[in-house]
């Protein structure tokens, strides 16, 4: 839901209202009922293929919205384990690719505060800067 919501330059609000902002997005009347089965799904085979399939409709979405370097989807398997998935890390590495500003590119790869965060550190303004400055200078001591 929250790729959904950044991918069509929509704010993710905290949890509460996270169901609501996403409803409203175009591409929730097709990727709302595969997150919905996912999560009634009765075995892991079935909730792995509507997994599949929200994935695939996301990087649909990126193609369909023409992100520089957005590529086509590829399933994937680990070894011998007979787990399927979509190779985001694929997706992420050229979408990254096209990011001409070096200083950008050195940043490192992770979401917004709110992803790695509770809603009682997001609620303190200074607070939520202190976290994501420790974030960004890990590797740089």
């Amino acid at each position: 839901m929250r790729l959904a919501l950044l991918l069509e330059r929509r704010y993710a609000p905290y949890p509460k209202w996270l169901g609501s902002a996403f409803s409203q997005l175009p591409c929730a009347v097709e990727l709302a009922p595969l997150l919905e089965r996912a999560l009634s799904a009765s075995d892991w085979r079935q909730r792995e293929q509507h997994i599949m399939e929200a994935v695939q409709t996301l990087a649909e979405v990126q193609l369909g919205k023409n992100i520089p370097g957005a590529i086509t989807p590829e399933e994937g398997v680990l070894h011998d384990r007979p787990f399927r998935f979509i190779d985001t890390v694929k997706l992420s590495d050229a979408i990254g690719a096209e990011i001409a500003d070096q200083q950008l590119r050195q940043l490192p790869r992770f979401g917004g505060a709110d992803q790695f965060l509770g809603s009682f550190v997001l609620a303190v303004p200074s607070w939520s800067s202190a976290a994501a400055s420790a974030l960004f200078n890990v590797g740089r001591r």
